[in-house]
């Protein structure tokens, strides 16, 4: 196979797993996903107009009437208000689950323009407009189909944007490891993680995050290791902008973009006029896009990002910020930002064993190490240590930003919180660094491996995670024991139940037939299947020709995974 050939490859497999999960979560399991549509339903029904007002509007009455006719998340479970968690209404006689599914298929399309009763605030208008703008028209055209064939466009929408950030990982491994072998194994690694598909799944920013992230950091490399131009400082612009129309926290990206201006400008004092020009070029047309979306916030809200927590940290005096960084239990947030960094299962909020997060822990420290080792003493063949700084830097800001966050919510409400998930923002530089990182620890001849190691450990627990919990938890199979734990589904279980099991996730989801689940299973295993054989592929190389040395045994391997193009 060519390389080409191969990222395409690369790419449909991980579309087609994510369309599996855009077909198989239940309606409004995705994080926060049925105010990000209510909001998407908002935007179009007002022909485009974003809520500025500092009072937030009523989410729809179509929303609100579906939440009581589909089962909820664990953690927004709450009979009172007919919100049913999934014991719950799989208690139901199936007739009543029957009837419940063909009202939410009929739901009137006018109920969108009557405000919901009692009142659900649009609370997910805090965040940037872009990607209700894109999706509103989708929206608008699908309106007829009904609340769950709606769900599921919007949700296949943003997965195929979010999709666009496999060959821009691809491009910008290329462009720091200088091979195609290892740039490949950037795209596949991106396609193993486990959340990142969970997070894309559903309606919600994250997706268009993920794009616009993979952008700017291949943007940030190019102009880098380019000639200062209008044109790129143009486009690095657009791309910032964009990023910061779509979430608050890309701000943490400013500083890099900052420092890869300025570079241009320092390393060149022939070209300081065009690097300058650049610089205005790029922040220039960063703040036609995104600036006013910010001094909307500081007007509305004093706070520069427009997040609730941030304007109820302000309101609460008592609670400094220095203090709560002193008082805050910062082990444990950073265990769970480790944790739904990994793997979460939705917004119910599962997990897998916790020898799992163990072993990707331990292969993240060691790969740290390499980092570190690569800084200190860099080898060709990997990033140069300028390029490890410019990759690690947004990273690291983007850490610094949830620790604010976790700050300013310890502040309005006592206790410090934030998720790692958002972190998938920077999901190429992660993977660019995961492999530098375990590649420097290893012989020169056998700098493929971490790729086929990080893939097999990343997509075995997937599958756990995915079939033995998250699954059959939604199609009713386990249930939370009287602690609240969720026990994993025995082989057993799983065997007896398959009659039940895709009538359940049909019954619940935003498709009604159980065989489209089904197809978009096998779709799902068969794209599973391929990611593995191509990591596969790799590891064979390596182990055929470990007898060769120097730079023979290294450009063999590649020849054999990467193929004649």
């Amino acid at each position: 196979m060519s390389t080409r050939r191969k990222l395409w490859a690369i790419w449909c497999c991980f579309l087609a797993r994510a369309i599996f999960y855009c077909t198989a979560v239940p309606l409004w399991e995705g994080y926060d996903e049925y105010s990000h549509f209510a909001l998407v339903q908002y935007v179009a029904v007002h022909h485009g107009r974003f809520p500025l007002e500092s009072i937030l509007p009523n989410s729809s009455r179509t929303v609100s009437e579906s939440r009581r006719l589909t089962p909820g998340a664990w953690i927004i479970r709450d009979t009172s208000k007919g919100i049913l968690s999934y014991e719950e209404y799989f208690s139901l006689p199936s007739p009543e689950q029957k009837a419940r599914r063909a009202r939410l298929e009929r739901l009137p399309a006018a109920w969108s323009r009557e405000g919901a009763e009692p009142a659900e605030p649009l609370y997910e208008a805090q965040q940037p407009p872009l990607y209700y703008w894109i999706m509103a028209p989708f929206y608008g055209l699908a309106e007829a189909l009904g609340i769950p064939r709606v769900v599921w466009i919007l949700r296949s929408v943003t997965a195929l944007i979010a999709s666009t950030a496999i060959p821009m990982a691809f491009f910008a491994g290329r462009r720091v490891f200088r091979d195609d072998g290892l740039a490949l194994g950037v795209a596949l690694v991106v396609a193993s993680f486990p959340e990142l598909l969970i997070v894309i799944g559903h309606v919600s920013n994250e997706g268009l995050s993920l794009a616009v992230g993979a952008l700017f950091v291949l943007l940030a490399l190019k102009l880098e290791q380019g000639t200062p131009s209008l044109r790129s400082g143009l486009w690095f612009g657009v791309a910032l902008g964009a990023a910061l129309l779509t979430k608050a926290y890309f701000l943490a990206l400013v500083p890099l973009a900052a420092v890869v201006l300025f570079y241009a400008w320092f390393r060149d004092a022939a070209s300081r006029s065009r690097a300058a020009w650049q610089a205005v070029v790029a922040f220039g047309s960063c703040a036609i896009i995104s600036g006013w979306w910010y001094v909307h916030n500081l007007l509305v809200t004093g706070t520069l990002t427009g997040q609730f927590e941030d304007a109820q940290a302000i309101a609460n005096g008592n609670v400094s910020l220095l203090r709560a960084v002193s008082q805050a239990h910062w082990a444990k947030v950073f265990d769970f930002v480790t944790v739904s960094h990994i793997w979460l299962g939705d917004w119910s909020f599962l997990v897998v064993r916790a020898w799992m997060y163990r072993v990707v822990e331990a292969m993240v420290l060691v790969a740290i190490a390499g980092v570190c080792a690569q800084f200190v003493r860099p080898l060709s063949g990997l990033p140069r240590p300028r390029e490890l700084g410019l990759l690690t830097l947004p990273y690291l800001a983007m850490l610094a930003g949830l620790s604010f966050h976790a700050a300013q919510v310890f502040r309005a409400r006592g206790t410090a919180a934030t998720v790692g998930y958002y972190l998938y923002a920077l999901v190429v530089p992660e993977a660019i660094l995961l492999i530098a990182g375990l590649a420097r620890l290893m012989p020169a001849k056998i700098r493929l491996l971490p790729v086929p190691i990080v893939a097999f450990v990343l997509l075995g627990l997937e599958q756990f995670g995915c079939w033995f919990v998250l699954l059959p938890y939604y199609a009713g199979l386990v249930r939370h024991n009287a602690d609240g734990r969720l026990p994993t589904v025995r082989i057993a279980q799983l065997w007896n139940g398959r009659g039940v099991f895709f009538n359940h996730l049909g019954g619940i989801g935003p498709v009604s037939s159980p065989f489209q689940v089904e197809a978009a299973s096998v779709l799902y295993l068969i794209a599973t299947a391929v990611l593995l054989w191509l990591a596969c592929r790799m590891a064979v190389s390596l182990q055929m020709f470990t007898g060769v040395r120097g730079k023979s045994a290294i450009g063999s391997s590649i020849l054999l995974t990467s193929g004649p193009g």
